[in-house]
Formats: C-alpha cells, sequence, structure tokens
C-alpha cells in the first residue's frame, strides 16, 4: 500500500508556473520557490508575495473547492489572519483540479520555533478566542457555499478508537515513547464511555479548522500568533476536533486559561478533544520518523507529554 503522503500528481515547478501564468498573467513572469508539501497539498511562494497551493491527490481535490469557496467568509470573522484566496486557479489539461493563490501570512510554522511551556501558555488566550469567534460563524451561509458536514468520522469512537490504537503501536514500533499506559487509558476511557453512552460524541455542529495542530499555527519574531493556515479539512463538525490544539499544543498548566477565554466547554468535548489529540500526534509522530523530519517529530513528542501530563 502507497504511504498517504505521496502525491497521485506530482505538481512540479514547471507545472505551476505554466498554471499560474496562464490563468494569472498579470503574475507574469512568475518567479517560483517550493513552500511546502503535506500529504495533501503542494504549496509554492509565488514573487515573494504569494502562496499558491496545489492538490496533489484526488481527495483533497474537493476540500479545495470548499477552501475557495468559505474562507473569503471566514477571514473578516475571526481575529486572526487566514489564508484569503485572490486567485482561484481551475482545471485544464494539464491539471485536473481547483487551485488557489493567498497573499502570504507572515511567519513561521511553530514547530520550527521551538517555544518552550511559557512562549506557549501566552498563546492560550488568542488561540481560544480565535477558535470561538470560528465556532460562533452561522452555519447556513457557508453551507449555501458548499461547505459539508464530516464525512470522515473524525470524533466517531467507533472508527478512530481503532484508528487511534493502531496510530499508537506505530510510535511503539518505531521506539518513540516509551510508556504507552496513558495513552492506552485514554482510548480505552473514550471506548468505554460510548459504548455506555451512546450520544458522548455528539455536540451542535460548528465550523471548524478541521487539521488544527502546531504546523499549522504561524509564529511572528515576537512569538505571537500571526495567522492560522492550511484550512484544507474545514468543514462543519463537532467542536472537539478543533479543540484537540489545547491537548496538543499547549503545556497542561496553560488549560485553565484557554477554556476561560474559549467559553463553556464540556467535560465529554474536553475528553473527545484529548481523544483527538492522542491519535492525531501519534499519526504526525510516524510520519515525521519515517520522512526524518525532525522539527515536527519534536513538536509531536512535545504534544504526547503535555497529553500524558494532563
Amino acid at each position: 500500500m502507497p504511504q498517504p503522503w505521496i502525491p497521485e500528481i506530482d505538481v512540479t515547478e514547471a507545472l505551476a508556473r505554466s498554471l499560474i501564468e496562464t490563468q494569472f498573467p498579470q503574475l507574469a513572469p512568475v518567479r517560483l520557490e517550493l513552500f511546502g508539501m503535506g500529504w495533501d497539498n503542494t504549496g509554492y511562494l509565488v514573487n515573494e508575495q504569494f502562496v499558491f497551493r496545489f492538490p496533489h491527490r484526488q481527495f483533497a481535490a474537493s476540500f479545495m473547492d470548499a477552501e475557495i469557496a468559505v474562507l473569503p467568509h471566514v477571514a473578516p470573522a475571526v481575529p486572526l489572519p487566514v489564508p484569503d484566496p485572490l486567485f482561484a486557479g481551475r482545471p485544464d489539461g494539464a491539471y485536473p483540479w481547483s487551485f488557489a493563490g493567498y497573499r502570504l501570512i507572515p511567519g513561521r510554522p511553530a514547530p520550527a520555533v521551538a517555544l518552550d511551556n511559557a512562549g506557549r501558555a501566552r498563546l492560550a488566550e488568542p488561540l481560544a478566542h480565535f477558535l470561538a469567534c470560528l465556532h460562533v460563524i452561522p452555519l447556513e451561509p457557508v453551507f449555501n457555499l458548499g461547505l459539508d458536514i464530516d464525512i470522515l468520522g473524525r470524533i466517531d469512537p467507533e472508527k478512530r478508537v481503532p484508528m487511534a490504537r493502531a496510530a499508537l503501536a506505530k510510535v511503539q514500533q518505531r521506539g518513540l515513547i516509551p510508556d504507552l499506559q496513558p495513552f492506552t487509558a485514554i482510548i480505552d476511557d473514550i471506548e468505554r464511555r460510548h459504548e455506555a453512552e451512546q450520544s458522548m460524541h455528539t455536540a451542535p455542529l460548528v465550523l471548524v479548522h478541521g487539521d488544527l495542530y502546531a504546523s499549522h499555527l504561524l509564529i511572528d519574531a515576537s512569538g505571537d500568533l500571526s495567522g492560522v493556515i492550511d484550512w484544507g479539512d474545514l468543514h462543519a463538525g463537532h467542536p472537539a476536533v478543533d479543540l484537540m490544539i489545547a491537548h496538543l499544543f499547549l503545556p497542561p498548566s496553560a488549560h485553565a486559561v484557554f477554556r476561560d477565554a474559549y467559553g463553556p466547554i464540556s467535560e465529554s468535548a474536553w475528553r473527545m478533544a484529548r481523544f483527538r489529540a492522542v491519535y492525531h500526534a501519534c499519526v504526525i509522530a510516524a510520519y515525521a520518523h519515517d520522512i526524518d523530519d525532525e522539527k515536527q517529530l519534536r513538536e509531536s513528542l512535545t504534544a504526547l507529554g503535555y497529553i500524558a501530563a494532563g
């Protein structure tokens, strides 16, 4: 089985330049620099001003369409910069999917900054405030723009408990964490509660980022949050999908500040967010290990340490 981060289409510099110059001639001659490559998209910095993202898997193509339609509605409603698509690219003969270009948001992804506990704790309040604003955006207008509900069952225990156990096993196989007990206890607890209370993973739908972890937080030179990027998983879902960032990114000592700033969070949602964080941190830790990404691996292991201590 191929690794999930292997592109189905290689979005080369030549292909990206051709697409951009053909569809947006005002940007020609295009100067390109590879900006990043994730599981779903390839990004290029264009003319030192814009970031263009190209899906490189069929799975991500529909998500790009939603991102282009919905992010202009999100941008004015939240207190941190988010990518606001200025250029909406269309499929053509050489490339089968939509793509988008955004003005560059200054800052570095959090794993590249290596914040200490104090630096992270001071971000608890603005991070919570950002999510509180995102999660109260009315859904009806964005549904009309093509937003979908969660089709992946991101917090469905019947689906995610086995996936979490498998992800934890991969981390163990790679020798990345010495003690699995704190994480198996969290997974076991969610499984028991789900069996006893089938509605424990339900909540009113909210607009969620969908993949909020350290790599999608930008940090400026002063150590402040400067933006939230990579909205390819944007959907209407359970708030716990985003609330996992508190467990992934913040030391447990900052959780009370986060919860106070966000507003009421049920204990059920908080537990589900922690469970989701276990699964996500294990997946990213194994991925970072396999591609030899030291910064992302360090961040993932820090997250697992926070979860174990929390």
